[in-house]
């Protein structure tokens, strides 16, 4: 069985905390579905809402301390591509969102992912992001 292409985003532009996205991958579901799983670098899924993640679609997840939202999200199988917009704030302990200590809008950036061929029938990912 042909192992899916993992779309990663290993770098950024933006609001810092956009790093904390590097190294996180999205993976469609089966072959062809048209609808992914968003994964942390150690393999770990992401639960997302809602999931799976379909191209065009709002989604959000918790993840590094932070409720991420996702807009404007566009995704190739095809050609192992991604891109999107995210904003992130702050969990309290009781997973509701904070506000920013200083009462500015939360970070936001951009992000651009790409898959590509690696050693034998494994797939690794390379990726970029601007803001």
């Amino acid at each position: 069985m042909d192992k899916l292409k993992q779309i990663a985003i290993n770098s950024f532009f933006g609001d810092p905390d956009g790093a904390k996205l590097k190294g996180c991958y999205f993976v469609e579901t089966k072959p062809h579905s048209h609808e992914f799983t968003l994964f942390q670098p150690d393999d770990t899924p992401i639960t997302t809402t809602p999931s799976p993640v379909k191209e065009g679609t709002l989604f959000s997840f918790t993840y590094q301390g932070l409720k991420w939202s996702i807009t404007g999200f566009l995704i190739s199988e095809h050609v192992a591509l991604a891109n999107g917009t995210w904003s992130a704030v702050p969990v309290a302990a009781d997973d509701d969102t904070q506000p920013s200590a200083t009462g500015e809008d939360p970070e936001t950036g951009t992000f651009q992912a790409q898959g590509g061929p690696g050693a034998g029938d494994d797939l690794e990912a390379s990726a970029s992001a601007s803001a």
